[in-house]
């Protein structure tokens, strides 16, 4: 009966112990409940293709259905487009922050429409640069749109504010 009960306790043991490593690694990664980090969702794009894995069309598809407010980071320098983005429309908000100095999205080989067109509330766009966009750089359908430290050359136009 006492190895039934050192056994028990080492199992007990065993578990909080495990419990407490994964809060702490929750927390680390700023997940956990009720934590400020745990209420903003980031996705880094490291792709500089217009489709696939760690581009920035598969981040505003993450970002875009999340139930929080998404933060995208471009880390590549340059993204070149082949066929127009989804709409930013997370109504939590969507910040689209340049971590590369001047990271630039080329849009000339789109044929029509906005680079970016801002559906949903409360998104930003920093330090991004765009260029050669063959209609409007930002088509903006929402309101409280930051355009912070950002630049908007060689396009049609550069910002398109709807009714």
């Amino acid at each position: 009966m006492n190895n039934m009960k050192r056994i028990a306790a080492a199992l007990g043991i065993f578990v909080i112990l495990g419990v407490a490593a994964f809060l702490g690694w929750m927390h680390q990664r700023g997940r956990l409940p009720g934590s400020p980090a745990g209420n903003v969702l980031t996705v880094n794009v490291t792709s500089p293709a217009d489709r696939g894995p760690a581009s920035l069309r598969e981040a505003l598809y993450i970002v875009d259905g999340a139930n929080r407010e998404g933060i995208i980071v471009i880390r590549t320098a340059r993204i070149a487009l082949t066929t127009p983005l989804p709409p930013l429309v997370n109504p939590h908000g969507v910040r689209i922050v340049g971590q590369a100095p001047g990271a630039e999205i080329d849009a000339q080989a789109l044929a029509a429409g906005p680079v970016l067109d801002v559906a949903g509330a409360n998104a930003s766009l920093e330090g991004v640069v765009l260029r050669h966009c063959p209609a409007a750089g930002i088509l903006l359908r929402a309101t409280h749109f930051h355009l912070q430290s950002s630049t908007v050359e060689s396009c049609d136009v550069g910002v398109e504010v709807a009714e």
